[in-house]
């Protein structure tokens, strides 16, 4: 996924994939412990089809400077395994908050970020008028108004104490939004629960009234 695949409470894949060669600091493979001229033969013999293919970004796949134990690899990751779990996905730049739920095994680019969990609900917490009133005075904005999800911002954003049964009852309602999306319901319908989304959030962080009229007139 690119930033620009995600969007609120869905993904629009864009069709791009990964190569996923682990660096032979990380993996053993066939080639793994060989010279490098004698590697990349072998390398060629097992995947045929992905060496023919490189050989268009050779000169620049030997030039980066983020690769593996040998050109062809990716570079050393302790995470791999985090892409294929449950996780809250967002790109690096929106306008308004723009974090869906993402069971699909989608790998992340460097403009779109992840957080691993299986606190559901949390995408529900991240997507809320309150939420995003709260980073917009805590963030930097770029160009147009738009914000960058920066860590040291993303972290700052309090996660307020939520019984079990209101993580259920939001990480429900996470899964009828997500369902709307997909069958591209009417947008009244994911507007509705958005609204009690809010309301739910609200409550959370004990907002007053005064408070509220304050987050949901500065997005007007």
């Amino acid at each position: 996924l690119r930033g620009r695949d995600v969007k609120r409470w869905h993904v629009d894949f864009g069709g791009q994939y990964l190569i996923r060669l682990e660096s032979s600091e990380n993996k053993a493979h066939p080639w793994s412990g060989k010279s490098e001229k004698d590697a990349e033969k072998v390398f060629s013999r097992t995947y045929p089809a992905i060496h023919e293919f490189q050989q268009q970004f050779r000169d620049a796949m030997i030039n980066r400077c983020d690769q593996g134990r040998f050109f062809w690899e990716l570079r050393s990751c302790d995470y791999w395994q985090e892409f294929e779990q449950p996780k809250i996905v967002y790109p690096d730049i929106f306008e308004h908050q723009s974090f869906t739920w993402d069971m699909d095994g989608y790998y992340a680019a460097n403009t779109c970020y992840f957080i691993p969990t299986k606190e559901k609900w949390l995408t529900a917490l991240f997507n809320s008028q309150a939420v995003e009133w709260f980073y917009s005075n805590v963030s930097n904005s770029v160009r147009g108004g738009y914000m960058r999800s920066f860590s040291d911002y993303m972290r700052q954003i309090p996660i307020p104490s939520a019984g079990s049964t209101e993580q259920a009852a939001m990480e429900t309602l996470v899964g009828r939004i997500l369902k709307a999306k997909a069958s591209e319901a009417d947008q009244a319908v994911c507007t509705a629960l958005e609204r009690e989304i809010d309301d739910r959030v609200y409550r959370l962080y004990a907002l007053t009234p005064d408070e509220i009229k304050l987050v949901e007139e500065a997005r007007a």
